[in-house]
């Protein structure tokens, strides 16, 4: 009896050591699993706080990771995102350094191929296009105000050009426009009659110069051709007619005479009588010849 209360003793306490062992492997199995389940849920969370600061090298990193410990196609989905989003992120990037070396064209174009599905990326590429907008025609204005300060007309309008390439409805590029070829009109003008003016006083003192001489030489010729009427042809109807238009002419040319010694030599009115006291002499000269044919003839 004693034996075999030893033997039962003998076979609880074997039974109690493969229940605590059973229970340490448990206990030990949950723990690890618990553990894994930590790290996995701590790479998650982890990975996606990089997300949230765009640093996406770093959560690619942790989400690859996390598959060792779950294979999650939710988890996949996210680091096909943050490889999209880290070339986006470049693309963005490299949009700042050319809108910073105020390269604002092409800024504008490198923001432009950001797409909607790219979340807060595209929102602020909208943004940064329109700040170019603004920093360019502003650039541009003010590259065109100081050509014209220069009076460099052409090339103030090529600044203002491309402010209208790039904005059709641009009312301050417009109105600047307007404004530049109405004074590039009125310069033309202005030089135009700056050289008008010059051209007429080198003709003044030309003919100032010139004309007294001529026309008294002219005159001359005339009158001695005039003393010779006696010597006309007879019963010459062509020749009489010459010689009323001849004496006509004289009469007016007596008249513009009176006229010239009331005017001041300086004045344009004594410039344009002597011009029409030449005008009267040429045509006198004229007629003289036709009469001097007929003589001529007969």
């Amino acid at each position: 009896m004693k034996e075999k209360f030893k033997m039962i003793k003998i076979k609880s306490r074997r039974l109690v050591i493969i229940c605590i062992f059973i229970i340490l492997a448990g206990s030990s199995f949950g723990i690890y699993k618990y553990n894994r389940v930590q790290d996995y849920n701590m790479l998650i969370s982890d990975g996606n706080k990089y997300m949230d600061l765009k640093e996406y090298d770093k959560a690619i990193i942790l989400f690859e990771r996390s598959l060792n410990y779950k294979k999650d196609p939710e988890i996949e989905k996210n680091i096909t995102l943050a490889n999209k989003l880290r070339q986006v992120k470049i693309v963005y990037d490299n949009g700042i350094k050319l809108m910073n070396d105020k390269k604002y064209l092409e800024a504008i174009e490198e923001f432009k191929t950001i797409s909607k599905d790219s979340f807060k990326w595209y929102s602020d590429s909208q943004e940064k296009i329109q700040q170019c907008r603004k920093e360019f025609t502003a650039q541009n204005i003010k590259l065109a105000n100081d050509s014209a300060k220069l009076n460099e007309y052409d090339k103030a309008n090529k600044y203002l050009d491309n402010i209208l390439k790039l904005d059709a409805n641009n009312l301050e590029a417009k109105n600047l426009k307007n404004k530049f070829t109405k004074v590039i009109k009125e310069e033309k003008e202005r030089e135009m009659a700056i050289k008008e003016k010059e051209s007429n006083r080198k003709e003044k003192e030309q003919i100032k110069s010139e004309n007294p001489q001529k026309i008294q030489e002219e005159t001359l010729n005339n009158d001695n051709f005039n003393n010779n009427f006696n010597n006309k042809p007879k019963n010459n109807s062509q020749y009489n007619e010459y010689a009323m238009q001849l004496k006509a002419l004289e009469n007016q040319k007596y008249k513009v005479d009176i006229e010239l010694g009331h005017l001041s030599e300086n004045s344009d009115t004594y410039i344009n009588k002597l011009k029409e006291k030449q005008e009267l002499i040429y045509r006198q000269q004229e007629i003289i010849q036709k009469m001097k044919y007929i003589r001529k003839l007969n």
